[in-house]
């Protein structure tokens, strides 16, 4: 299995491929971008009944990615890029071979992707994360 997590600012994402099919993803919010990772990774082997010895990958991607080492619970991790994430995963999602993906996070971005060519098309700060931080304040 192949477990896949967004590092984001303001909830920690994480989802598990195992043979092509998505296990149920989860959210966990945390302020620590290590705890929300470890936080995430813990409660989806919980939840999914899994073990460590499951896991034979781990990817990492968002703005908290940048706070983790090499490993995270004694698994190895590979980090990507923000935007390539979201462009390969558009299209896993969406079976389709080209397509523009909208990500609304604490901000929102565009980008294009087609085959293995991602191309952020642009994007704000502004987007769902930001509406729901402005009114709790």
């Amino acid at each position: 299995m192949t477990i896949g997590i967004d590092i984001g600012g303001s909830t920690t994402k994480i989802v598990g491929i195992k043979n092509g099919k998505i296990v149920e993803p989860l959210s966990v919010e945390a302020n620590d971008p290590i705890a929300s990772a470890s936080g995430a990774l813990g409660k989806f082997l919980t939840r999914n009944k899994l073990r460590l010895d499951e896991i034979q990958k781990v990817i990492i991607t968002g703005v908290g990615a940048s706070f983790l080492d090499e490993q995270l619970l004694g698994l190895p991790l590979h980090k990507i890029e923000e935007f390539r994430a979201l462009g390969y995963g558009g299209l896993f999602l969406s079976r389709l071979q080209s397509a523009v993906i909208v990500s609304m996070g604490t901000g929102t971005a565009f980008v294009k992707a087609k085959g293995k060519c991602i191309q952020h098309l642009g994007g704000t700060g502004v987007g769902g994360g930001t509406i729901l931080g402005l009114s709790k304040a």
